[in-house]
């Protein structure tokens, strides 16, 4: 079911009915129709086919993120993540819901790109400030509008006034718990 779907939905997206990151509906209503003639599955809705992508948007991102992991390579002619003995036996003690994807092939992977490709922001479109002519030491014309914290001020002082009111409130308790006492 799942390498029927990722063909139909890969002929989707070169059709182009696919925006930006979401494949539009009519698309999960020809994968539907094609499983219930081809499968035989009659209980396929368009609501399956969108959960089924969802589960494979996460593969998809795990895949992803292994490929960004130092350490770990990728053979384009098997699609395949690889790693070498020692960092396959590290990797997958620290996460071991990843062993099912390094040193196998990744099946249907071109059309998983297609699919899922553009859903993950890559990070390559980033500017820094230096990038865009910004610079944060520079003082421009504006520095005055901008109340700056006092280093002269005495910090002894607020600490005095949150101590007396505390103390404030402490003794005029114990003298109400004597006027109580008292009265007993």
């Amino acid at each position: 079911m799942e390498y029927l779907m990722l063909e139909i939905l890969a002929d989707e997206v070169k059709q182009g009915n696919k925006s930006t990151n979401q494949i539009k509906a009519i698309s999960f209503n020809r994968v539907s129709d094609a499983i219930k003639q081809q499968l035989g599955m009659e209980e396929c809705t368009p609501k399956h086919v969108e959960n089924h992508l969802k589960t494979l948007r996460s593969t998809w991102n795990t895949v992803q993120t292994l490929l960004n992991k130092s350490g770990l390579g990728w053979d384009d002619s098997l699609k395949m993540i690889t790693a070498s003995p020692r960092v396959y036996a590290l990797h997958v003690q620290a996460h071991p819901t990843h062993e099912k994807f390094i040193n196998r092939k990744i099946e249907m992977f071109e059309e998983m790109s297609l699919v899922c490709g553009n859903d993950r922001a890559r990070g390559d479109c980033a500017k820094s400030l230096d990038d865009i002519g910004l610079d944060c030491s520079s003082k421009k014309g504006n520095d005055n509008d901008i109340e700056r914290p006092s280093k002269e001020k005495d910090v002894q002082d607020v600490v005095n006034e949150t101590s007396q009111i505390k103390a404030s409130r402490k003794r005029s308790r114990s003298s109400d718990v004597q006027d109580v006492v008292g009265d007993i």
